[in-house]
C-alpha cells in the first residue's frame, strides 16, 4: 500500500547539542549566509525571481520540524532545480546512511551536505585552495560518526561510568587540543550530561566550560586551517610579510589581554589600518578620514540628495552618519558584507590587492559575532571575562593546524 502524502517526516538531522563539532547552520550564521532550509530556499527564489514553493508558514515549519511528504517533495524539487550542480540520488543516500543507520543526534552530515559534498560536486575545482580546511571538516566529521558509533554500541549494558569517562577523555584527548587539566575536569560533567543526569551547580558550570573550549576548539582548528589555505598566495608572492609566518593572517585579531581591555576584533583591524594605509610612513589616518571612506548612506551622494536645502547640509549630515556607524562599529554592530566591501575598497589603495584585507574584515567580523554569541549562550553560567578570555588561544591552533610545518591532526 502506497504511503500516504500526509504522513509527517523530518526533511533534516535535529542537530546535537554537543559542540564537538557545531550545527553547520549555526557557523554560517556568523558569516551572514542563510544555511537553515527557509533561508536558502528564500534566498534561491530571490535570486532567480520565482515564487517559493510553499507559503512562508508552510516554510517556517519545515524548518523546525516534520512536514507532509508533499511538502517536501515540493520544497526538497525547488532546491534541487536550483543548485549549480546534479545530485546523484546513489550518492545521497551513500552519504546519509551511516548517519541514519546510527539513529543519533549530530551535526557532522550537515557538514557533509553542506561543505564537503557540494564541493566535491561542483565544476570549480577549489580543494587544492583549501585543502587543509576540508580535511579538518572531514576528519572531525569522521571522527564525530566514531565516538558515536562507539557510544551507541554501550547502549544497554551496564557500562561502568568510569569506563565512560576513559572513553569520553581518550577520545577528546586524541582529537581536540583542549589541556588535559580542562578535559579532567569537565569530562565526568560531560558523562553526567550524556547518561541524562540532571546536572546542577558544579556540576553545570564544568559542563559549560567544556562546551566553551569544544566550541573554540572546533572554529580555531577550522580558522587556522582557512588561515593557512587563504594565505597561501600571500606567503608565496615576493616580499610576503614575514608576520604570516608568525601569527598567520588573521592571528592578530584575536582577543588580547581580554581580562583588563576587550577589544572588538573589527576595532583591531581598524585601529591597525589608520598606519597600514596612511600616506606617509609613521603616520596615521585620522577616525575622520576613516568614517569618509564608508558608503553613502543610502548609497546617494550629498550632491544627489534632494532633501536637503544644499550639498553642503547633506554632506554635514552624511559624515555624522558615517562618523556614528563606524564608531559603532568598532563597538560591535556588524557590518553588512555589502558596507565591507564598499568600505574597503574605497579605504585601500590602488596599487594594493584588497582581497586579503576583505578576507581580514570578514574575519573579524565573524570572530566578533562568535564571541558575543557564546557571551549571550553563556550568560547563566559563565562571566563574559571568562568567555573572551577562552579566545586567546589562537596561536596554539595555529602552529597546529595552520603554521606552514605544521602537521594535520586526524
Amino acid at each position: 500500500m502506497a504511503k500516504s502524502n500526509y504522513v509527517r517526516s523530518m526533511m533534516f538531522f535535529k542537530p546535537s547539542p554537543l559542540p564537538f563539532i557545531p550545527p553547520f547552520e549555526e557557523a554560517t550564521r556568523l558569516l551572514g549566509v542563510p544555511a537553515n532550509l527557509s533561508g536558502a530556499v528564500s534566498y534561491f527564489a530571490r535570486k532567480y525571481q520565482v515564487d517559493l514553493p510553499v507559503s512562508d508558514k508552510t516554510l517556517r515549519t519545515a524548518s523546525r520540524g516534520p512536514v507532509t511528504r508533499r511538502t517536501a517533495q515540493k520544497i526538497g524539487n525547488f532546491m534541487l532545480s536550483k543548485l549549480p550542480y546534479q545530485i546523484d540520488q546513489n550518492e545521497v543516500v551513500r552519504l546519509y546512511e551511516p548517519w541514519e543507520s546510527l539513529g543519533a543526534l549530530n551535526n557532522g552530515c550537515s557538514w557533509q551536505a553542506g561543505v564537503l559534498y557540494p564541493i566535491r560536486k561542483s565544476k570549480i575545482d577549489i580543494n587544492n585552495n583549501f585543502i587543509r580546511f576540508l580535511s579538518f571538516i572531514e576528519n572531525r566529521s569522521n571522527q564525530e560518526l566514531e565516538i558515536l558509533r562507539k557510544l551507541k554500541s554501550l547502549e544497554g549494558k551496564k557500562t561502568p561510568r568510569q569506563k565512560l569517562e576513559t572513553i569520553w577523555y581518550e577520545f577528546l584527548s586524541a582529537t581536540t587540543l583542549i589541556s588535559e587539566a580542562d578535559l579532567e575536569e569537565g569530562v565526568p560533567a560531560l558523562v553526567q550530561w550524556c547518561i541524562g543526569s540532571n546536572l546542577q551547580g558544579s556540576a553545570l558550570l564544568k559542563l559549560n566550560r567544556l562546551f566553551l573550549k569544544l566550541t573554540v576548539d572546533f572554529y580555531y582548528s577550522a580558522i587556522a586551517c582557512l588561515d593557512y589555505d587563504l594565505s597561501c598566495p600571500l606567503r608565496q608572492a615576493e616580499g610576503a610579510d614575514q608576520r604570516l609566518w608568525d601569527v598567520g593572517l588573521f592571528g592578530d585579531l584575536v582577543p588580547k589581554g581580554s581580562t583588563t581591555n576587550f577589544r572588538e576584533p573589527v576595532e583591531v583591524l581598524l585601529d591597525e589600518w589608520r598606519g597600514v594605509f596612511a600616506k606617509s610612513p609613521r603616520a596615521q589616518l585620522t577616525w575622520a578620514e576613516m568614517h569618509r571612506k564608508l558608503p553613502y548612506p543610502h548609497g546617494i551622494p550629498p550632491k544627489d540628495r534632494t532633501d536637503f536645502a544644499c550639498e553642503e547640509d547633506a554632506r554635514k549630515e552624511i559624515d555624522e552618519v558615517r562618523k556614528g556607524r563606524l564608531y559603532a562599529w568598532r563597538r560591535g554592530k556588524r557590518p553588512t558584507k555589502e558596507q565591507i566591501d564598499v568600505f574597503v575598497r574605497n579605504l585601500v589603495p590602488a596599487d594594493y590587492d584588497d582581497w586579503w584585507a576583505c578576507l581580514r574584515f570578514y574575519w573579524a567580523n565573524a570572530l566578533g559575532q562568535l564571541i558575543e554569541s557564546v557571551k549571550v549562550s553563556n550568560e547563566s553560567a559563565l562571566s563574559k571575562t571568562e568567555v573572551v578570555a577562552a579566545f586567546e588561544c589562537y596561536r596554539r591552533y595555529w602552529a597546529s593546524f595552520g603554521a606552514p610545518a605544521a602537521p594535520m591532526k586526524s
